[in-house]
């Protein structure tokens, strides 16, 4: 028998064969997040294989192409599907010049990856204690625990290239300017967008979703209402749910989860439904109690919900401050990732790589 079965590290596909659940190893995306996997896994090398995050993009994006025969893409591998216009082999630096990155989330690490293996003598400054940005959070939810292989990969191979990466590290001018570099990068990313439109919303009870899925915040036996229904919203919600809490999704359009890719809603809305979600659209959140949020619906119908904590998922902004300082001081400046464009991971590993090759 021969199957393909979210197979996704050599280890695993060991395992299955010799539990004798099949007698083959049959590969899909895995070969789209690293076409080497198979030589890598013969030769001893699991540890630099890219692993499959499964987070559909391939699907994604070729469905927004509506099947024209445009290539799905891969959001761990800028390369795949585009090797006629993204080269994977990239010109090498002999002379070893210093390139400076601020940020170790996804972009900083797809940058810090390629210039460390083109030769460039690359020095990461991460304010945080760990590596990973964003995906840090996102691997939180149930079942996202994969997410935390996009950076544990690209930091991996970067290190073995030679990056340095400095975690605890504020980046500040003074600080670049004695590495005396030729670029820099800034990877900064992205922070929580908070409104202060909205009445009570610096109340005792208000909180980000960044603190619940960081675990700062931790509820339960609660009635949580959730503010906005994308996908960071949804699976803090899943996550809420599952620690025992009552929870209530609130979403401005008129639909739950606009603009989402329909795998992922139809993988998570049926789950918060079992836990007894409700579910608000086209509702605008306007004020927020200690003990209940006020909604306006259409033709400015007030309801007034109980809850007894609100989480609010409102999107997030760049992180850019620094970017304009940095253009006066510095020749090559490039801006990569959230801190450029708010985007996803996909966004955040291809403009790395892009920055990254572009630096002559």
């Amino acid at each position: 028998m021969l199957a393909a079965n979210l197979t996704r590290t050599p280890a695993e596909a060991e395992e299955k064969l010799r539990a004798g659940v099949q007698d083959f190893i049959s590969l899909g995306r895995p070969l789209l997040a690293d076409p080497e996997w198979a030589g890598k896994a013969k030769r001893g090398e699991e540890a630099t294989i890219s692993r499959c995050i499964s987070c559909l993009w391939c699907f994604e994006s070729m469905l927004k192409g509506g099947f024209t025969g445009t290539s799905g893409l891969c959001a761990v591998n800028p390369c795949t599907c585009r090797e006629y216009i993204v080269p994977e082999a990239l010109p090498g630096e002999k002379d070893g010049k210093t390139v400076v990155i601020i940020g170790a989330g996804p972009a900083g690490l797809s940058a810090a990856e390629v210039l460390a293996r083109r030769g460039f003598r690359t020095v990461v400054f991460e304010k945080e204690k760990t590596v990973g940005g964003q995906l840090v959070l996102g691997k939180a939810p149930p079942n996202k625990e994969r997410l935390a292989w996009c950076y544990e990969d690209l930091a991996y191979r970067a290190k073995k290239n030679g990056a340095e990466i400095r975690c605890n590290t504020t980046a500040t001018i003074p600080l670049i300017k004695s590495l005396n570099p030729y670029a820099v990068i800034l990877a900064s990313g992205a922070a929580p967008v908070i409104p202060k439109s909205i009445e009570g919303a610096s109340g005792d009870n208000v909180y980000i979703v960044d603190e619940i899925l960081n675990g700062s915040i931790k509820l339960n036996g609660k009635h949580i209402a959730v503010i906005g229904s994308g996908m960071t919203g949804l699976e803090t919600a899943e996550l809420l749910c599952e620690q025992g809490n009552e929870v209530t999704v609130v979403e401005m359009a008129q639909t739950i989860a606009p603009g989402i890719y329909h795998q992922h809603t139809d993988d998570i809305i049926p789950k918060l439904k079992c836990y007894g979600t409700r579910f608000f659209s086209g509702c605008c959140l306007t004020k927020i109690e200690k003990d209940s949020i006020t909604l306006k619906q259409k033709e400015d119908t007030i309801k007034t919900i109980p809850v007894d904590f609100v989480v609010l998922s409102l999107g997030v902004k760049s992180r850019n401050e620094m970017e304009q300082e940095l253009k006066k001081t510095f020749e090559r400046v490039y801006t990569i990732g959230d801190a450029k464009e708010i985007g996803r991971i996909a966004g955040a590993v291809h403009s790395g790589y892009k920055a990254a090759s572009e630096i002559q």
